[in-house]
C-alpha cells in the first residue's frame, strides 16, 4: 500500500487530531509567527525517516523547491510526485503528507498569512501564488529552474545573516518567488487590475470564511462584512474561482467535514457539530449534495479501499 494511505488509514482508526504546526513536529513558539522559515529539505526529512506525516500549518504556507531527488505529496485527496527539479506549493490550512526519496534535497519555505498579506500589499495579484495546491515542473525551463534557485540560495543567505538591512532583502528575495510562481499561473489569475481587484476582494472572503465558516452565515453577511454588495462578490468569486461565493463557502465546509470523516475517529455527529450543523441528519443530507455519498459511506469506501490495498 503508498505510504499515503497507510497514514491516512492509521490516523482515522486511532481517532487523533490533525497536527498542527507552524514548522512540522515544533512548537509555535519556536519560530516567528509573523515572518518566515527557509531550511533545506535535508534540515528536517532525515530526521522522520523521509516521510512527513499528515498534518497542517493553520496559518503558514509552504514553497518546496526540489532541486534533488523525488517526493511524492498528498493534500487534500490529491496526490501528486514531484521529481527534481520542481516546485509545489501548499495553501495555509491544508493537511498534507508526504514522502521523499531518502537522499532529496532543496529548500523548504514557509511563509505565514500576515507576512504574505504585508508582501501583496504592493500588488495583490502576488495572494495567488499561495492560495492553491500547485506543482511546478521545472525540467524544461532551464531558466526559470537557475532563476529559482537563485532567489532561494539569496534568501538562505540572507535569512541566516543579520547585517544592515535584512529584513528588505529577504521581502525582497521572498516576493521575487512569490512573482516566479505567479508568472506561471494561468493568465486570467495574474493579468489585469479589474483581476488583481477581484483576487483581493476574494481573498479577504476566503479569509473570513475560514475564521466563520462553522457559524453558518449567508453569503451577503460575509458580503457586508467586506463592505461590496452580494453580487459583486458573487462575480468576484466566479472570475477568481470559477464558483459562486457560496460554493466556496460550502467546499470549506465539505473540506473540513472530510478531513474529520479520514483523518480522525470522530463519530459523524461529531463531525456535523465541529462543522457547524446541530442536526446530524441535515448535515448527512448536505454531504451526500456535494459528495454524491452520505458521509458514513464515504469513510467506509475509502477505510475498505486501504484495507485492500494493504492486503496486497
Amino acid at each position: 500500500m503508498p505510504m499515503n494511505e497507510s497514514i491516512v488509514s492509521e490516523a482515522a482508526r486511532s481517532g487523533a487530531k490533525i497536527p498542527q504546526f507552524v514548522l512540522y513536529g515544533e512548537d509555535a513558539a519556536d519560530v516567528e509567527m509573523d515572518f518566515l522559515h527557509l531550511e533545506t529539505i535535508r534540515a528536517r526529512s532525515p530526521l522522520h525517516d523521509w516521510v512527513i506525516r499528515p498534518h497542517a500549518h493553520p496559518d503558514h504556507a509552504q514553497v518546496f523547491l526540489v532541486t534533488s531527488g523525488r517526493v511524492e505529496v498528498r493534500a487534500e485527496g490529491q496526490t501528486v510526485v514531484a521529481a527534481a527539479p520542481a516546485l509545489f506549493t501548499v495553501p495555509a490550512a491544508t493537511v498534507h503528507d508526504m514522502r521523499f526519496d531518502p537522499g532529496s534535497d532543496g529548500f523548504v519555505l514557509t511563509l505565514s498569512r500576515a507576512y504574505a498579506r504585508f508582501l501583496a500589499g504592493a500588488d495583490p495579484a502576488l495572494n495567488a501564488a499561495t492560495a492553491n495546491f500547485l506543482t511546478l515542473g521545472l525540467e524544461q525551463d532551464p531558466d526559470g529552474l537557475a532563476e529559482a534557485i537563485a532567489d532561494f540560495q539569496r534568501l538562505s543567505r540572507d535569512f541566516v545573516w543579520p547585517a544592515p538591512g535584512r529584513r528588505a532583502a529577504i521581502a525582497a528575495n521572498t516576493t521575487r518567488i512569490l512573482v516566479f510562481i505567479l508568472r506561471r499561473l494561468d493568465p486570467m489569475l495574474r493579468d489585469g487590475r479589474q483581476q488583481g481587484r477581484d483576487t483581493e476582494l476574494v481573498t479577504a472572503f476566503r479569509e473570513r470564511v475560514e475564521r466563520d465558516f462553522r457559524k453558518g452565515l449567508p453569503v451577503g453577511v460575509f458580503a457586508r462584512a467586506l463592505s461590496v454588495t452580494e453580487a459583486r462578490l458573487n462575480t468576484a468569486c466566479r472570475r477568481t474561482a470559477g464558483r459562486s461565493a457560496s460554493r466556496i463557502v460550502h467546499d470549506r465546509i465539505m473540506l473540513e467535514a472530510k478531513r474529520n470523516l479520514l483523518y480522525t475517529g470522530m463519530t459523524v455527529a461529531e463531525v456535523a457539530h465541529a462543522v457547524g450543523f446541530s442536526d446530524p441528519a441535515y448535515f448527512s443530507r448536505f454531504f451526500a449534495r456535494f459528495a454524491g455519498e452520505p458521509p458514513g459511506r464515504f469513510r467506509a469506501s475509502r477505510r475498505d479501499d486501504s484495507d485492500g490495498k494493504d492486503g496486497r
